[in-house]
């Protein structure tokens, strides 16, 4: 998945690239190896993963990779990339009309902004902690947004939809499961870090969530992902997806 986000992207050796949500950085990684000529900036919300990403580097050997933690909702910097990628951080967003407006102001003329996202392909709603999806929203999800297949596509003043792709959630189900099955086959290895980590009881309400086959349920979904251009006024029309 990482090499069809950068074709997607269209990734070229040389451009600056923000990876916006970058997690534990294995874009951002991924990225800054195969594309040695390229300036990586990642954006997390979490000190420890920027620490983490960080040593990371450190162990490569990569001077091209830059890790910002900060909370993209208040953060703002004066600064302009070829090339913008988002994954999975929009189903945790509000008010994408302001979300693609932010993003558009650090683009480059020609820059192109990937999204990929999560998604219910008719519906879109809020996660709520008090339906059937609570366990993962409370712990995984809190405050977030399922996204409908076509949720971005209504979000084109800032920014207009180049190309779009359907990805089916069936290999992201089956790669839950097999962590689900190897975490099962080592439970009695994983059980005593997650005690000395959350405590007794807490690690047994850990343990019970990640081993509850509805977090694969939940993943056998429709992936959306998107490439998107800075608007640029076409006949005062948007593009028409």
């Amino acid at each position: 998945m990482l090499e069809q986000y950068c074709e997607k992207a269209q990734l070229k050796d040389g451009q600056t690239i923000l990876d916006i949500g970058c997690g534990w950085g294995s874009l951002c990684l991924y990225i800054a190896r195969k594309y040695a000529n390229c300036s990586v900036t990642g954006i997390c919300n979490s000190t420890t993963q920027k620490a983490y990403i960080e040593e990371r580097c450190s162990d490569f050997q990569l001077s091209n990779v830059k890790i910002i933690a900060a909370d993209i909702s208040t953060f703002e910097m004066e600064a302009f990339y070829d090339r913008i990628i988002s994954i999975e951080m929009f189903e945790h967003m509000k008010n994408y009309k302001e979300l693609l407006k932010k993003i558009s102001t650090w683009m480059k003329q020609d820059g192109l902004l990937f999204v990929q996202h999560f998604c219910h392909k008719v519906f879109a709603y809020q996660f709520e902690e008090h339906s059937d999806e609570s366990r993962i929203t409370s712990n995984f999800l809190s405050g977030g947004t399922m996204p409908s297949a076509n949720l971005l596509l209504y979000f084109q003043e800032d920014v207009a939809v180049v190309n779009h792709w359907l990805v089916n959630g069936m290999h992201y189900a089956r790669t839950s499961e097999e962590w689900l099955k190897r975490m099962d086959q080592n439970a009695a290895a994983i059980r005593p870090i997650m005690e000395s980590i959350y405590g007794k009881d807490s690690a047994t309400k850990s343990n019970a969530i990640t081993v509850d086959c509805s977090l694969a349920d939940f993943l056998y979904l429709v992936g959306r992902a998107l490439c998107l251009q800075k608007w640029r006024r076409m006949d005062g029309c948007a593009l028409p997806f």
